[in-house]
């Protein structure tokens, strides 16, 4: 009966120890496979953060690109109301020179923002983007500066347009594609008119550098994003 319980006990040890190695074996395979599909979800979500990245920051070259040039147009907008004030104010004759200036001293910018790459990374999700910091500076400039535009636009718009237009009281020669005073002479001697240009003109001037300042702002993302591509590769 020792015998038989001794026998039987050391072949359990031994079935045991092969049991205990085939679980171990079975739980490190699972570890190793549990591990490597975390591996290649997270190189997968690091491929299409950077993907995502790379495209905010192209659509931030274009933003900054159309900025620049919008900028550039409101300088010589605003060389025109100058050259207009001082028309009036002085009661200047009719010179040719001057319908260049007629043609874009009401014109106005809206400096609009292209938002297609961040909607992507908000139906991609936001959070899912590493750097917290990065996030922050995306969000805040995506989310807020579009609308802060808009306002500054309509700002001008409704003094071009509601007020400056009427009491300027300009014509468009379709055919020629030119603005011009239904009566110069009228025009000239419109002291009110000069001054509605001035406070324009002061308003744009404000407008634009806030317009500026977001610049400033789209570059220094578009260059943080530049690093953190690098980072992320």
């Amino acid at each position: 009966m020792i015998k038989f319980f001794t026998k039987h006990t050391s072949y359990l040890k031994t079935n045991w120890f092969n049991y205990g190695l085939d679980t171990i074996v079975v739980i490190v395979g699972i570890l190793i496979a549990l591990a490597l599909n975390n591996w290649t979800d997270n190189r997968k979500q690091k491929t299409t953060e950077i993907q995502l990245l790379i495209e905010l920051q192209q659509a931030l070259q274009g933003i900054e690109d159309n900025f620049i040039s919008d900028l550039q147009a409101s300088e010589k907008t605003q060389l025109s109301r100058v050259v207009l004030t001082e028309v009036i104010e002085n009661e200047y004759p009719w010179h040719d020179s001057l319908q260049q200036h007629f043609n874009r001293f009401l014109f106005f910018y809206k400096y609009t923002f292209d938002m297609a790459a961040y909607n992507s990374i908000e139906n991609w999700g936001v959070n899912n983007l590493t750097s917290d910091s990065i996030r922050r500076e995306i969000v805040t400039l995506f989310q807020n500066s579009p609308s802060y535009l808009n306002t500054l636009s309509q700002q001008e718009y409704d003094l071009i347009w509601l007020e400056l237009r009427k009491s300027s009281k300009l014509v468009v020669d379709a055919s020629l594609s030119k603005v011009k005073p239904l009566d110069y002479d009228a025009f000239i001697k419109n002291k009110e008119l000069a001054l509605e240009i001035k406070w324009l003109s002061a308003l744009t001037n404000h407008n634009d550098q806030a317009r500026r300042n977001v610049l400033e702002k789209i570059d220094v993302l578009k260059r943080n994003i530049k690093n953190e591509i690098v980072r992320l590769k």
